[in-house]
């Protein structure tokens, strides 16, 4: 019989900015790296940057990210929130968006 398994499912979107693709290529790969070896498993949604257009002040920007998504049985709030803060800086960014979605996977 199938079971459903509870988890959560992270996505951190790591912007491209145009003229420091070579550093943030550095910083992704590392990150890739870094949840691998801390959850066990990461998929990198890199094939070619996605682009995304905003609103900034009613001005339309627009930016370019990978996506890594990781899969979790508990959310460890403060230790996202610290990696959220610590690629801001390292990325030179506002802000980084990391979205959780709950998710029910199924089980063997």
């Amino acid at each position: 019989m199938a079971n459903w398994r509870e988890q959560h499912r992270l996505e951190v979107f790591v912007p491209i900015p145009r003229g420091r693709e070579t550093d943030a290529r550095q910083v992704f790969e590392a990150l890739k790296t870094e949840l691998a070896k801390r959850y066990g498993g990461v998929t990198a949604y890199a094939q070619a940057p996605a682009e995304g257009l905003w609103s900034d002040g009613g001005t339309l920007a627009a930016d370019r990210v990978v996506v890594l998504e990781v899969m979790v049985d508990q959310l460890e709030l403060d230790d996202w929130a610290a990696l959220k803060a610590d690629l801001e800086k390292r990325l030179d960014q506002e802000e980084i968006l990391i979205r959780a979605t709950a998710v029910r996977r199924l089980a063997g």
